[in-house]
């Protein structure tokens, strides 16, 4: 009788441990299908919309960046940037308010920077594509003001 609770224990156990491990293994594979854009979110119910990159030269760099704030300021984004890395090669921007959110990252080689941009709305807040794609089209203006910029991607789903 000592050994039937320890038996009825492991075979318990073991089903739970099963159950766990397919639990994270279908979450693994659930990110590796589906990339970053669905896995990277901003809080509950932000969903991937958008896209731009964006290839900068070093010598345009700062007006790249001023040029980002503006459009934040016009289009009522909070703007934050911050280095990355300790160098100062790589850092992100995140510019957001409550039904969008506009996270970049790059890196920065020796002749030019590459920026990619996501745009993740809040469909809970108001967040819809109309507003990307007026987003989309005001960044993309805005940025080919700034010499040198090229505006590799833009798209919306």
């Amino acid at each position: 009788m000592g050994l039937r609770p320890n038996r009825r224990w492991r075979t318990a156990g073991r089903w739970c441990g099963g159950v766990i491990s397919a639990l994270v293994v279908g979450s693994a594979i659930y990110a590796i299908a589906n990339g970053r854009d669905n896995m990277f979110n901003f809080g509950t119910g932000k969903l991937s919309v958008g896209r731009v990159d964006a290839s900068v030269p070093n010598s345009s760099l700062k007006a790249f960046l001023d040029q980002l704030k503006v459009f934040s300021q016009n289009n009522r984004l909070s703007y934050r940037d911050s280095v990355v890395d300790p160098e100062g090669k790589s850092f992100s921007i995140l510019m957001m308010r409550k039904d969008i959110a506009i996270w970049a990252t790059n890196e920065i080689p020796p002749d030019d920077a590459h920026f990619d941009f996501g745009f993740y709305i809040d469909p809970a807040n108001g967040g819809n594509l109309d507003t990307v794609h007026d987003l989309i089209k005001d960044l993309e203006q805005g940025l080919g003001e700034t010499p040198e910029v090229k505006i590799l991607h833009g798209r919306s789903r």
